[in-house]
């Protein structure tokens, strides 16, 4: 049992402190961790606990307070025992490391307006001032405003008899005739500011 490493990843549930009496009364602290996976076979997900005790050890010593309650943290160790009482793996910590996010039920709730995204983040989309005096290359402008290229009527001259036109003819008439309202000038120096 010694020899076994357990990688664990989970949620913090519960913290308690013992004196031991192999590191001169200092505390050791022993922390109940939430696991959870999906079962494939049976299509739910699977809760099981363990127990880890963090020793006052040098390099553990300090990082005893990392493991608060609702905290998200992976913790490394050896197996030393197995609690059939409580049906918990039992380890000695040798590394901690929090991981980013908290346990949805204890961790605070945001409230933000609708459509905005959780967590204070604010997409790049939102950030974007209404004007810019960077160059674009995308075929539409950042502000909703009025085309740049002014549009004209085509003159009298542009217009062509289609009477005796082929079917070929007209096709390639309509892939190349677009209307003049979908062209857009994404060209910096020409944008009205």
């Amino acid at each position: 049992m010694d020899k076994t490493v357990m990688i664990a990843l989970g949620y913090v549930t519960a913290r308690d402190t013992v004196k031991d009496p192999i590191y001169k009364g200092k505390s050791t602290i022993v922390i109940t961790l939430q696991s959870q996976d999906y079962n494939p076979i049976t299509k739910i997900p699977v809760t099981w606990y363990t127990k880890h005790h963090i020793p006052p050890v040098r390099n553990m010593e300090k990082a005893q307070n990392i493991c608060q309650v609702g905290r998200e943290v992976q913790l490394v160790g050896i197996i030393k025992d197995y609690d059939g009482v409580n049906y918990m793996w039992e380890t000695e910590v040798t590394a901690i490391s929090r991981c980013q996010g908290d346990a949805p039920s204890l961790a605070t709730k945001v409230v933000t307006k609708p459509g905005t995204p959780s967590g204070g983040q604010v997409p790049l989309t939102l950030r974007r001032n209404r004007a810019s005096n960077a160059a674009s290359t995308s075929a539409s402008t950042l502000d909703a405003g009025p085309s740049s290229t002014p549009t004209e009527p085509l003159s009298q001259a542009d217009n062509v008899d289609t009477a005796n036109e082929t079917e070929k003819d007209k096709t390639e008439k309509d892939e190349n005739n677009l209307p003049s309202d979908s062209i857009v000038n994404s060209s910096p120096l020409k944008r009205q500011r």
